[in-house]
């Protein structure tokens, strides 16, 4: 599972350093990002759940 999560999310669990996206887009995190903190946490404030090629399309913004 892959999600855009908001750039507050990204820098609670430091990993906007190292995950495609910024500020205004948001970052692109998968489950595992997310297992300590919370998917449905991460939801209610704000991530968005999406498919294996909308993440591959998202990263290529940033390659």
């Amino acid at each position: 599972m892959y999600y855009i999560i908001p750039a507050a999310i990204a820098k609670k669990l430091a990993i906007a350093e190292y995950r495609y996206g910024n500020e205004t887009d948001g970052y692109l995190a998968n489950c595992g990002d997310l297992a300590g903190y919370g998917i449905e946490q991460a939801i209610s404030e704000g991530a968005r759940e999406i498919t294996a090629a909308e993440a591959v399309k998202f990263a290529h913004k940033y390659i």
